[in-house]
């Protein structure tokens, strides 16, 4: 699971916004949105993210399969829906 889950955290206090680091190679999905953020081929890829309080910057590799039964217990608990979409904070 280790490789299959990416977590940044929100360091400084009242920070709502996150710069994260994609390894090379990996596309990975937000959590709450959905959204995909690819690594570069071979040097990575940053980007800043929203993580408000409440929706820490989450990430799983695509095509895992213990990301697939980590988002099934996601949904079944309610804490996202289906779409990944209508728990999502606002993207900015």
């Amino acid at each position: 699971m280790g490789s299959d889950i990416l977590v940044v955290p929100v360091v400084d206090k009242g920070c709502t916004k996150v710069h994260a680091y994609f390894p090379a190679g990996d596309v990975w999905k937000h959590v709450w949105t959905g959204i995909l953020y690819s690594g570069a081929a071979r040097a990575g890829q940053k980007a800043w993210v929203q993580a408000p309080l409440g929706f820490p910057a989450v990430f799983v590799k695509a095509g895992s399969q213990v990301v697939a039964k980590f988002m099934a217990n996601l949904v079944h608990q309610g804490v996202v829906n289906k779409k990944l979409s209508s728990t999502a904070p606002s993207q900015q």
